[in-house]
């Protein structure tokens, strides 16, 4: 059976929407819990849609289809083929907990939905359409063509567990998008000041090629030179993020997390001020939020 084009970014959106899910559901909190779940539950129901839809089988729900509704007619659209339903009607139940009565997930029935729902998704997928979850990339949303193949390669180190080499990809991709903003708008005011007080030291001190003499007058200075000039890169940095509509905690999560870049003879060369433990969780969490910050700079754009 042949698919439409529209198969891929609706799956697509199923899985990103289980990977906040996932993000929540690691992150401690009551309020995580609630959001991993109605997280989960969306990409379970945005995933039956997209079966009735393809399969052309939407005729047959009802005017306002309940949830086991959906699961029938996606199901019998595929020979009785989806799995796991009893627990993705679990899930769909805690979800209207959640969400309708304010019940709070427990944290085993957390992680166990988390599980259930990939296992869901996964065989739903193979099954379906014959498509492998995993290689379902995020970055197949994004427009820009750099900008998409640096999500895929943090994506392809996420996908070895290489987590280190895909958060240092993150870094790289948060500069390219900067540049890009910039570039765009060339003329933007803070850039402007940024600069003229940069330039300003680097005048006033004679930075760029110092001499000895020069040197020697501001050695004493050297200190607070460069402690200025990094404060003034950390607010330029927030500007940024705030200006690509960034949420301010996950923009701390991203900053407090990822190495900073600096060009060299050699190639990037990647310094943090203090030690970076990688893991699955905050590679996962980085990788969205630079998704979520690029595809409103792509918005910004139309």
């Amino acid at each position: 059976m042949a698919f439409s084009r529209e198969l891929i970014p609706r799956l697509t959106y199923a899985k990103q929407m289980y990977l906040h899910g996932y993000e929540h559901g690691k992150v401690p909190g009551y309020l995580n819990k609630s959001l991993a779940i109605i997280s989960i539950d969306g990409a379970i129901e945005r995933f039956l849609w997209t079966i009735i839809t393809e399969f052309n089988v939407g005729s047959k729900l009802s005017k306002e289809p309940k949830f086991p509704e959906l699961y029938k007619v996606a199901d019998d659209a595929v020979g009785n083929k989806l799995p796991l339903k009893t627990e993705v009607q679990k899930i769909h139940a805690i979800r209207n907990g959640a969400q309708h009565q304010g019940t709070i997930p427990s944290e085993r029935d957390t992680e166990s939905s988390l599980i259930y729902a990939e296992d869901f998704l996964s065989q739903g997928c193979l099954v379906c359409f014959r498509i492998k979850f995993n290689e379902i990339f995020l970055s197949d949303l994004i427009i820009d063509p750099e900008l998409r193949s640096c999500l895929k390669k943090i994506e392809d180190s996420l996908s070895k567990k290489d987590y280190e080499d895909a958060i240092k990809e993150a870094t790289l991709t948060f500069d390219a998008l900067k540049k890009k903003y910039t570039e765009y708008y060339a003329d933007v005011s803070f850039k402007r000041g940024s600069f003229l007080i940069t330039d300003l030291l680097y005048s006033v001190f004679d930075l760029k090629n110092p001499s000895k003499e020069t040197w020697t007058r501001v050695k004493p200075f050297e200190k607070t030179i460069v402690s200025l000039l990094d404060e003034i890169d950390r607010i330029n940095d927030r500007i940024y993020a705030i200006s690509l509509g960034a949420n301010m905690q996950d923009y701390l999560f991203f900053r407090k997390n990822t190495p900073r870049a600096k060009l060299t003879m050699k190639g990037f060369r990647f310094d943090s001020p203090e030690p970076i433990t990688y893991s699955e969780e905050k590679t996962i969490r980085i990788l969205n939020f630079l998704q979520n910050i690029i595809i409103h700079w792509e918005s910004l754009k139309e």
